[in-house]
């Protein structure tokens, strides 16, 4: 069910070195897990190689990272990409995990694909022992939450933006509905159980702040631009 069977060449062993980290990551000297890719956009779409380089160049030699990320079956159908990225990452030794993506999300079926991330994630948190969860978006919040939960890791929530205020704002859901109330009750457990979390910018973190059941917790914010 994942498509087409491409030609894989040779997989590099990963390193793990301990070394500090500048940044939001400088108290974390650890294995690491992420969950960087949202439902929508996987790793071969989503993911360009420039921004793969940053990564190699600030992170990989330092941590062992996986990621977690689901992948769209027309995106993982172009082997050549698929190859490309995979080379990428074994030459920074880094483990891809890709996991397959619905046609047309529903709830039921990103229930699945929460169900699958956090067995997968656990299967591998039970061999590394990672000490940091990074997810990128709501969906992939509610697996590290869950690999929180079990690993005791800290959990970086890179939310980004206000995802069930801009689904409003683009007409697609209503305002007080039951699908915004359920992404706005999933928004509260993520900031209140983030031991870090990473916004686009200073005037989002002030905003957030401003959230009532935020008042007098000591959440760590970072404002960090797409382009870092």
């Amino acid at each position: 069910r994942r498509g087409p069977a491409c030609a894989t060449g040779s997989r590099r062993r990963r390193r793990r070195v301990k070394v500090s980290h500048r940044g939001v990551h400088h108290a974390f000297d650890a294995p690491f897990v992420g969950v960087l890719a949202s439902q929508q956009t996987g790793m071969i779409a989503g993911l360009r190689r420039d921004r793969i380089q940053l990564v190699e160049r600030g992170l990989a030699g330092e941590f062992s990272i996986t990621i977690l990320s689901f992948e769209k079956l027309q995106d993982w159908s172009d082997c050549q990409r698929r190859q490309g990225l995979q080379e990428q990452l074994d030459r920074a030794g880094i483990k891809w995990l890709p996991l397959r993506c619905p046609k047309r999300p529903s709830v039921p079926a990103t229930a699945f694909d929460v169900v699958h991330g956090v067995a997968r994630g656990t299967a591998v948190s039970m061999r590394q022992k990672p000490e940091i969860v990074h997810v990128r978006g709501y969906v992939p919040g509610l697996i590290g939450l869950a690999l929180k939960s079990v690993t005791g890791a800290r959990f970086i929530f890179d939310m980004r933006g206000f995802w069930p205020d801009e689904k409003v704002d683009a007409g697609a859901w209503r305002r007080g509905s039951g699908v915004y109330r359920a992404a706005k009750w999933i928004e509260k457990r993520l900031l209140l159980k983030a031991d870090v979390v990473v916004a686009l910018t200073q005037a989002g973190v002030a905003e957030i702040r401003k959230f009532p059941y935020l008042r007098g917790d000591e959440v760590r914010f970072a404002g960090i631009p797409t382009c870092t």
